[in-house]
């Protein structure tokens, strides 16, 4: 067979530490930052500002998740068959801690995007607006 019989079922517990916070993320991100950065995509300064207050909660958020993703990948290993069988029975294209990995990899984008649009400014010769793009790229990592 395909080792169904020796994949044990993940308990809830289990998968409640997998996912940590990843909820709370995705809602904090879906319900508050991105449309705050929509709003301040025209407006460097507003973009600072919106990173620089946020900073705290990021930092709060994404620390809970990066601490928690040990957790997680512990978890993952312990269980890699059924994980396995999971995402070939959904036919995902991601492994489970392919996409446990997808929060940590949007803060970097944040800061790639920051960092380019700053240096865009800079060359374009809006040293005010590029200063403000740097310093809430600052406030990521």
């Amino acid at each position: 067979g395909l080792g169904l019989e020796t994949a044990r079922d993940v308990s809830q517990l289990e998968v409640k530490q997998m996912l940590g916070n990843i909820e709370d993320i995705r809602d904090y991100h879906k319900m508050f930052m991105l449309p705050k950065m929509e709003k301040a995509v025209d407006n460097a300064q507003l973009m600072r500002v919106l990173f620089e207050t946020e900073q705290p909660r990021l930092s709060r958020k994404y620390g809970r998740y990066c601490i928690n993703n040990t957790r997680s990948s512990i978890i993952i290993d312990q269980n890699i068959k059924f994980f396995s069988l999971y995402q070939f029975n959904k036919g995902l294209k991601l492994r489970v801690d392919g996409m446990l990995i997808k929060p940590i990899q949007r803060l970097t984008r944040y800061h790639m995007f920051l960092s380019s649009i700053s240096k865009t400014c800079k060359e374009l010769g809006f040293v005010e607006a590029s200063t403000d793009f740097a310093s809430a790229c600052d406030s990521i990592l």
